[in-house]
């Protein structure tokens, strides 16, 4: 893949406890500019000969001295106006100040980096010295560096670390391909930080960052007051005549538009340079005719064979044979050691460095805006830049690199061998490579290539953009499926490419939208994200304009494409974000076509995310944005509500036509008749998506439109947790955003908390962390509960085994005790260096069994300097347990028991409006039980929503009997009759004990063979156990029944009718005390005082029995038999 990368330096920082000051200054740039004062520098200043717009960058000065990190730009259309202003002055900039002392001079910042550095300088001398308030001067390479050392003195702005006074510096490596520039503390020597120049492009590798920026600075800077235009030219010829001409040259290479050996074969082209761009051809560089050159050398592009990996030309350019300029080679596109067409290849590049430069001087990258040439030819700027460009580099393989310094440094690009393809042959690679010095040189001014620095920066999203751009074939389509980097990546035309996804217009093939920049990769997934958007824009623009092969002159969409990104990277701030880039390009087409294309810039941004309302946040992190896909207020667009509720009934008030005074119609649909609003009745419309009209004159087009949006009725069923569900683990999480940013060096760090409502008991606890820093090995991260519990979970992976631990950067991660990867030994060559999930430093169950709510904790520091990030986001996602139980239901005195259906749920949950539950068999609102439902019960229940959506469930019932039954006992007498023993039973004791459910009776005591009074206890138990015991008192008598009692009064008593079945009458008119009734085992059965003259024995057994009739002193016995 086409990846690059930023490296960083870690070295000691001054530090300041004074606080800092943000404020931005309210200056206007406009009147600023026209007066003079020594408290704004300008770095360039010139009128755009192709739009007549003047562009003005500045950086705000102390005492005339320039302050790097305030840039800032103003842009003028001919009459004056303001097109664009961006402002970075601090209100009060003295007061930022940490140091402005001056203890070394610049050969000494040269030699205390190179100490620093390790570098092995040797015989360090001064080339050219500019002297001035900067003391500005050029070095030799002493041996450190392929390229002469710039050294300027400026001061250096950053944010909550104050102004130093600094030499700049810069360095390219003999070793490898990086480029350094570095900021050294002019009082102590010690490196601040320093910043890659060089782009690395592993194309099989993953993205990593990088950096396109700024050496040192080789000309004066101009002091207000600015009235007219200013050129500064460094041995320069000036044109004196309009005549343009190029001698005869040919070219055996892949022409424009061709991409790479996958998408056609060579072509032999003649002259196919552009005489606006090169006016004497590609060979010349002192602007008079003839060719200076009959190799690959010329104005705009060096390119030669480099695989020793020298840094130097060592004459290995490509020859034209007898110097005919015609450059036709034979090739063998599978490279091998032994057959390398080096020829070809490096005219190739030759001529595609040449193109892409000619295409883009048409568009804004003329001399004065930093073109890559020998020769400006008068047209302002610095000149003595053109590229070096390095034909299958020895530096390494699989790669690509370009490095761009600022105006009058010759930028490099580094074209690498992978496998069996040559990288010199991947049109698209070299013109990517290319794209970061246009993007780089336009951003900020041609003297300053420091401003894609920022963590949202778009600049590999602009290679793309002009690597598509440039390889667009008539016939090709939106919709298309467009791969990077397939030749290179060995694959073929149609091959998956570099990216995530291949550029297309359809969603489906492409998805990206602007909330995907928090999650791509840095910078390459961001930078995709924004040529996706720069694609769907092209498009957009062909469609409405067409397609034109003339890549220079031409009208066609694609022409305007590449006119509006070229001038936004002109008009954008320093350090630009999405919206930045956005509104830079909506500025370009108000100033070049009188706002002729808004609309289709507005629809292709909107479609991916970066609408009208879209936020972009700090452009220095990419996780503080917002996306939003609408339309600006003024332009048609129809945007009403995504969702309703089918049971939230009629909505009224509804609205999102734009602009208003249109008519809204569909299903359920009901007009408001006032241009804004309508009514709709889901009911109408059904479940589902509903789809709505809107009926308007179009803002762009003038003409009636009918747009449409859809409105999804959803009917979701409830979602319930029946009773006696048993245990069920919830998993909640809590996030916080603080974009706060990592105090460098500072081992105290930044602590922000975060505030969680939920109050639940941790089971297990994961930790998710967002954050952009260089050297993540300088970082601890540790968390803190609200009950004071912490754990170190992030603590300087690599360190000890590495002095300063990972040298990656960014970590998105997750920490989870139940990972396999550790994170103590992670650190990834790519961005983010620190991404999955993994085992934390110390482990998280330090915090199970802890309640969430509360204030929880995280601190971050940084233990060594030079490297500084930014907390995005971070948060704790929990895990916790409930229980659901069983539903337990009593019986009442009747043994019976009701309950709302709806306490057969332990949750119910719906997405609107009301619900009603139903249980049991058959269902209904109520459930009852009784005492056959005794025990556990499973219980069917309905919980519907007011829409008739419905779920079921089987809910656990404990059918509980918890009172006691009531025990009723009466004393009896029993009488031996002779015999040895008498028994009673339970019942004869009973006197209507009862319950709310079955019973059993039972006594302690049943059987006696002695005459006397005896207590038994009558004990009553209900089947659920409980029980209620009563004492009666059993009188034991023995009273023989003799027949002589019987005769006595025998025929003066008399009972009938014998046999009986209910009631036994009795004639007699003796006085009758009592009357005891004995089964024929001399148990009493019934005991009657005073009695009447007949007894019911309906409810005795069937038997004899015996009558003992009291009269006076005298017993009567009678027998009868009950039938």
């Amino acid at each position: 893949m086409i990846i690059c990368l930023i490296t960083n330096g870690l070295f000691a920082q001054q530090k300041t406890n004074q606080k800092i000051s943000t404020t931005k200054s309210s200056v206007s740039l406009e009147k600023l500019i026209k007066q003079k004062n020594s408290t704004y520098v300008v770095t360039n200043d010139y009128v755009s000969d192709k739009t007549g717009i003047r562009h003005v960058y500045l950086r705000q000065a102390i005492d005339g001295m320039e302050v790097q990190g305030t840039e800032s730009n103003i842009h003028l259309d001919a009459s004056g106006s303001v097109i664009m202003s961006h402002n970075n002055f601090l209100m009060d900039i003295q007061s930022t100040i940490v140091s402005r002392s001056v203890a070394l001079n610049a050969k000494q910042a040269i030699i205390s980096v190179a100490n620093q550095m390790n570098y092995p300088i040797n015989a360090l001398e001064i080339i050219k010295n500019d002297g001035g308030i900067n003391k500005q001067a050029l070095f030799n390479k002493a041996g450190i560096s392929s390229e002469n050392i710039p050294v300027k003195l400026k001061y250096y702005y950053r944010e909550d670390i104050g102004t130093t006074l600094i030499w700049e510096l810069s360095i390219a490596e003999l070793n490898s391909s990086d480029w350094w520039s570095f900021r050294v503390d002019a009082a102590t020597g010690f490196i601040l930080d320093k910043v890659n120049l060089t782009s690395y492009c592993n194309i099989l590798g993953n993205h990593d960052d990088h950096s396109h920026i700024n050496s040192g600075v080789n000309q004066p800077n101009f002091i207000g007051p600015i009235q007219e235009n200013t050129y500064n030219n460094i041995s320069q010829t000036n044109v004196t005549s309009t005549a343009r001409f190029a001698p005869a040259a040919s070219y055996n290479v892949y022409a424009m538009p061709t991409e790479s050996p996958n998408h056609g074969g060579r072509t032999l082209v003649t002259n196919p340079e552009n005489l606006v761009a090169s006016p004497y051809g590609w060979h010349d560089i002192d602007g008079v005719d003839d060719a200076e050159y009959t190799n690959t050398r010329g104005n705009n592009v060096s390119a030669f064979d480099e695989d020793d990996n020298n840094d130097l030309p060592d004459d290995r350019y490509t020859y034209s044979p007898g110097g005919n300029l015609i450059f036709d080679f034979p090739i063998n596109i599978v490279y091998s050691p032994g057959d390398q067409s080096d020829d070809a290849v490096v005219t190739n590049l030759f001529y595609w460095n040449n193109i892409i430069h000619d295409v883009a001087y048409q568009y804004g990258l003329n001399e004065a805006a930093g073109s890559f040439q020998e020769n400006n030819y008068g047209n302002g700027g610095a000149g003595s830049d053109s590229v070096n460009a390095h034909a299958q580099s020895g530096a390494g393989s699989c790669n690509a690199n370009f490095s761009t310094p600022e105006d009058g440094f010759r930028p490099r690009m580094r074209m690498y061998v992978c496998n069996s393809r040559d990288g010199d042959l991947d049109n698209g690679v070299i013109v990517h490579e290319y794209g970061h010095g246009i993007s780089n040189r336009l951003t900020g001014g041609p003297a300053n290539s420091f401003c894609l620095q920022n963590t949202e920066q778009m600049g590999e999203g602009w290679s793309d953009f002009y690597a598509l751009l440039l390889t667009m074939k008539p016939g090709d389509a939106g919709t298309d499926t467009r791969p990077m980097g397939t030749w290179l990546l060995g694959e073929d035309a149609n091959g998956a490419g570099i990216r995530t996804y291949p550029y297309s217009t359809l969603l489906a093939t492409n998805p990206h939208t602007y909330d995907d920049i928090k999650t791509e990769a840095i910078p390459h997934g961001i930078g995709s994200v924004w040529t996706s958007m720069l694609w769907e824009m092209t498009w957009n623009l062909i469609d409405d304009q067409g397609f034109d092969t003339d890549f220079y002159n031409g009208t066609g969409g694609n022409n305007i494409a590449l006119n509006l990104v070229t001038q936004g990277l002109i008009l954008q701030p320093c350090s630009p974000g999405f919206i930045d880039g956005r509104d830079a390009i909506l500025a370009a087409d108000q100033a070049l076509y009188g706002g002729a294309y808004q609309c289709l810039i507005w629809e292709a941004f909107a479609k991916r995310g970066l609408g009208y309302s879209a936020s972009q946040g700090l452009s220095s992190s990419r996780s503080d944005g917002t996306e939003a896909f609408d339309l600006p207020p003024n332009f048609s667009s129809f945007n009403t509500i995504e969702d309703v509720c089918l049971a939230d009934g009629v909505q009224t008030g509804l609205s999102g036509g734009l602009p208003t005074g249109g008519v809204y119609s569909g299903l359920g649909v009901t007009d408001d008749g006032n241009g804004t609003t309508f009514t709709f009745d889901p009911s109408i419309a059904g479940v589902g998506l509903a789809t709505i009209n809107y009926n308007v004159n179009d803002f762009c087009l003038g003409t009636p439109a009918t747009l449409n949006d859809q409105i999804n009725v959803t009917n979701n069923p409830p979602e319930i947790i029946t009773r006696g569900g048993g245990q069920i683990t919830f998993t909640d999480s809590e996030s916080d955003n603080p974009a706060v940013a990592i105090p460098d060096g500072d081992i105290v760090g930044v602590t922000t908390t975060m505030t969680v409502a939920s109050n639940v008991v941790i089971t297990d606890l994961n930790v998710d962390i967002d954050i952009s820093h260089t050297w993540v090995g300088d970082v601890t991260i540790t968390i803190t509960s609200p009950n004071g519990t912490s754990a170190v979970i992030f603590d300087r992976p690599g360190v000890p085994a590495s002095t300063y631990g990972c040298s990656g950067n960014n970590i998105l991660a997750t920490f989870d005790d139940e990972a396999t990867d550790p994170i103590e030994t992670e650190c990834e060559a790519t961005e983010p260096a620190i991404s999955g999930i993994f085992l934390p430093q110390n482990p998280l169950s330090v915090f199970d069994g802890e309640n969430t709510q509360g204030d929880w904790e995280i601190t971050v520091s940084d233990s060594v300097g030079a490297d500084s990030g930014t907390l995005n986001s971070w948060g704790i996602t929990f895990n916790y347990e409930v229980v659901s139980t069983p539903l337990d239901v009593f019986l009442d005195g009747s043994g019976n028991a009701t309950i709302n259906a709806s306490d057969l749920l332990y949750s119910i949950t719906v997405d609107c409006g009301t619900n009603t539950v139903t249980g049991g068999n058959p269902l209904a609102t109520t459930v009852s039980f009784s005492c056959i439902d005794l025990g556990s019960n499973n219980v069917d229940v309905l919980a519907t929503n007011q829409a008739g959506a419905s779920t079921s469930g089987t809910a656990i019932v404990n059918v509980i009997d918890n009172l006691n039954p009531t025990a009723l006992g009466q004393d009896i007498t029993v009488n031996l009759a002779g015999n040895s023993s008498v028994s009673i039973t339970a019942d004869d004791v009973d006197n209507g004990s009862s319950d709310n459910c079955d019973f059993t009776l039972s006594i302690d005591e049943d059987t006696f063979t002695i005459p006397g009074n005896y207590p038994v206890v009558l004990t009553v138990t209900d089947s659920s156990g409980n029980e209620h015991m009563v004492t009666v008192n059993v009188e034991v008598i023995d009273v023989p029944l003799s027949i002589e009692n019987f005769e006595a009064l025998d025929q003066q008593i008399t009972v009938y009718p014998v046999p009986t079945e209910a009631t036994l009458n009795i004639s007699t008119e003796l006085k009758i005390d009592s009357i005891d009734m004995f089964d024929l085992l001399g148990k009493q059965i019934m005991h009657l005082e005073n009695p009447s003259k007949s007894i019911d024995v309906s409810n005795i057994s069937e038997g004899m029995y015996l009558l003992k009739f009291k009269i006076e002193n005298n017993t009567v016995i009678k027998r009868f038999v009950k039938n």
